[in-house]
């Protein structure tokens, strides 16, 4: 039994070695991948001693191997349709992983995406930094004299108003949540309908959660 599935393995692994082959060297070449993106095809580089030591040789034939692969417009084409299940357009987007705290304290495992000429925050719901800010905020109510005035004022950032995008949660939802939650004491600023007023206009700077001067004009200026 053994032996015949060690054989089947063999049998499939010269199949799938056979079908690389036949796409990568034996299928004719898409030149119409290159004609639809306005380019030619790589050609073979040549081996020179130069080009092999500075590495040159390697990134070219590289470049070389994936622009003359067989049927390139099919896989291309594939490989789009599963990148948009993603939940941004894959022509232009892509996710990260931040190395480090973000300053927002809310984005989901420190993840960025990357979309047009834009680097945004995504924001994953936390319920327990929710809890924890409504908290806060109903102690000062409950413990500060009745003549201090207490203002909560939560900021969206720019991913929240980016249409081309379903990665992150709603932060209009988690906004609206803690303002009808805190002590009525509490005098709420809507800066995110403010905001939302001017979201095509330059309000965030483009790889930054921070908003710009205009931005935190717009969000403050009296209704």
């Amino acid at each position: 039994m053994k032996q015949c599935m060690t054989k089947l393995n063999i049998v499939l692994f010269c199949l799938l070695l056979a079908g690389f082959a036949y796409i990568g060297v034996f299928a004719p070449k898409d030149t119409s991948a290159a004609k639809e993106e306005n380019r030619e095809l790589a050609t073979m580089p040549a081996l020179t001693a130069d080009t092999l030591f500075s590495g040159s040789f390697s990134q070219d034939f590289e470049n070389y191997l994936a622009d003359n692969v067989g049927y390139r417009s099919f896989f291309m084409n594939t490989a789009t349709k599963i990148e948009s299940l993603k939940g941004f357009k894959p022509e232009t987007g892509r996710m990260v992983t931040a190395n480090k705290s973000l300053g927002t304290g809310d984005a989901g495992e420190n993840h960025l995406l990357l979309l047009s000429d834009r680097v945004m925050e995504v924001y994953k719901k936390n319920d327990a930094a929710q809890k924890a800010y409504i908290d806060a905020l109903n102690l000062y109510a409950e413990t500060l004299p009745e003549d201090i005035r207490i203002f909560s004022m939560l900021i969206p950032t720019q991913i929240e108003f980016y249409e081309d995008q379903s990665v992150s949660d709603s932060e209009k939802e988690t906004i609206d949540t803690i303002y009808n939650t805190v002590n009525p004491r509490i005098i709420t600023v809507p800066a995110y309908e403010k905001l939302s007023s001017h979201k095509d206009e330059y309000i965030y700077f483009r790889t930054d959660h921070h908003w710009t001067q205009r931005g935190a004009f717009m969000a403050i200026m009296p209704s």
